[in-house]
């Protein structure tokens, strides 16, 4: 067991010597798919409750970090309760959730129930207390602003990194 711990620390020692080096780069979606693989296997190796690899899949680097952080702990502390996580807490994609909250202050903004300003100061809960009845006033009011349509449509690529360079020599002239 005591093996398995210390591989814990090699883990995170190597997740943060490379999201420093992550963080001088442009993001590489190889190295973060590997190292998330590698932290849902030891997740595996080392969880005390029932759970498939596929309910992690959709958990961020750091929620993963942290989850195995928990186990260490509980491990380490026999009084600790030994308890499953909120699995589906990251059921949804973050990029969704961000979309949807932006959608809904800004659907907020243009019920006049605050500026853009106060609004982005609101907690998650408030905005979504203020939208439910938002929706109710819909339903009962048809005078009130209505909701937009918003199109679906698939995400932007990511520019990627390339090692070429920008000009090639035919590009270039001699400057004589």
């Amino acid at each position: 067991m005591q093996y398995l711990l210390t591989r814990v620390k090699q883990l995170e020692d190597y997740a943060r010597d490379l999201s420093k080096e992550i963080s001088n780069l442009p993001p590489d979606a190889d190295l973060q798919v590997d190292l998330k693989e590698d932290l849902i296997t030891l997740i595996m190796s080392e969880k005390n409750y029932p759970a498939k690899a596929e309910q992690f899949q959709d958990w961020p680097l750091i929620a993963l970090k942290a989850e195995l952080k928990r186990i260490e702990r509980i491990k380490n502390d026999p009084g600790m309760r030994r308890t499953t996580p909120n699995l589906s807490i990251f059921s949804k994609k973050i990029d969704d959730l961000t979309l949807e909250y932006k959608r809904k202050r800004a659907e907020l903004v243009a019920a006049e129930y605050g500026t853009t300003r106060q609004i982005a100061r609101w907690s998650k809960q408030n905005i979504d207390q203020t939208y439910r009845r938002l929706e109710e006033l819909r339903k009962k009011d048809p005078t009130a602003t209505k909701k937009p349509v918003y199109k679906t449509t698939d995400k932007p690529k990511q520019q990627v990194f390339t090692s070429e360079p920008l000009f090639t020599s035919s590009d270039t002239f001699a400057l004589n």
